[in-house]
């Protein structure tokens, strides 16, 4: 579960570092293809580490419950929110550097 946590969290900073101080929902998705390709590609990709049998036993992986996946979905998505928070308070702090000068 950890390894998928991982790669994920990695998967969803990879999202939310597109931009310093621009949301990815500003952004947009599918404003860079290349991207997000890649994001669903190594997302099948360790899908398919975690419940292949021949690359379980390769990786020494074992399938997670769908309780666990959704548990490392979620756990995963923490450091997204973590950097779109950060750049909300960025974006904040120039706002009220502005009205000051």
């Amino acid at each position: 579960m950890v390894f998928t946590v991982v790669t994920m969290s990695q998967l969803f900073q990879s999202l939310a570092v597109r931009s310093n101080k621009d949301s990815i929902f500003r952004l947009g998705f599918h404003t860079n293809p290349a991207m997000l390709g890649t994001f669903f590609l190594t997302l099948v990709l360790q899908l398919a580490v975690i419940y292949l049998p021949f690359l379980q036993g390769i990786f020494r992986t074992a399938p997670l419950s769908l309780r666990d996946l959704g548990i490392s979905l979620v756990l995963s998505t923490s450091v997204f929110w973590a950097v779109e928070l950060d750049k909300l308070r960025l974006r904040i702090q120039d706002r009220r550097r502005a009205r000051s000068v």
